[in-house]
């Protein structure tokens, strides 16, 4: 049977790769990022939030994660998103003083 890589849960709308980037498993990201399909852009359903796991993973300034992230050619990183502390993962990741993260992300 064939498993769905983007589903999300019910309670937050997160995939897997939202809770894998959100909780620091660079393992799993990785497996994840290698699977045919997956949507590195997925943005989670909640209420008053849009992220993504990028967004994610530099609100909880998982540094590596979102290198690996970002070495994705389809990642985005300046789409409009509504995150408890910017715009885009560029500002998210310059509110949260995470300077290795915003220089990466920089245009």
């Amino acid at each position: 049977e064939d498993i769905d890589v983007n589903r999300k849960d019910e309670e937050n709308g997160y995939t897997a790769l939202m809770h894998a980037s959100s909780s620091n498993h660079t393992d799993v990201v990785a497996l994840l990022l290698a699977t045919e399909g997956i949507d590195v852009n997925a943005k989670e359903k909640h209420a008053d939030q849009s992220r993504t796991a990028l967004v994610m993973a530099i609100e909880h300034t998982h540094v590596h994660i979102v290198e690996i992230l970002l070495s994705r050619h389809d990642i985005k990183v300046s789409e409009k998103i509504r995150s408890d502390f910017g715009s885009t993962a560029f500002e998210s990741a310059l509110h949260k003083e995470n300077f290795n993260s915003s220089w990466s992300l920089h245009p």
